[in-house]
């Protein structure tokens, strides 16, 4: 999956992803930290965070990254638009 992510409100990155992803079996809200990776359900989108942010209904927690506190400080550095390619661990 090839996405484009922005800043979005000095706390996350966002992209927006073509279709809803299956929540069922997941909470219905989260409330991420920083290194921490979700699918926002109610505008499809796909986060990531590298600030603290409270919780929300919508935010479904899917992932982190294997260094939270150095890909925070990476994310966060980024300028404009960020090409990012996700794909299934082997």
């Amino acid at each position: 999956m090839k996405l484009k992510f922005r800043d979005y409100a000095s706390e996350e990155k966002i992209a927006d992803i073509s279709g809803h992803l299956n929540t069922k079996g997941m909470a219905d809200g989260g409330n991420p930290k920083p290194g921490q990776i979700a699918y926002w359900s109610p505008q499809p989108r796909i986060v990531f965070y590298y600030s603290d942010v409270d919780y929300f209904d919508g935010i479904h927690l899917i992932g982190k990254f294997d260094q939270p506190q150095k890909a925070s400080r990476y994310i966060q550095k980024q300028h404009g638009k960020i090409k990012v390619v996700i794909q299934k661990s082997k």
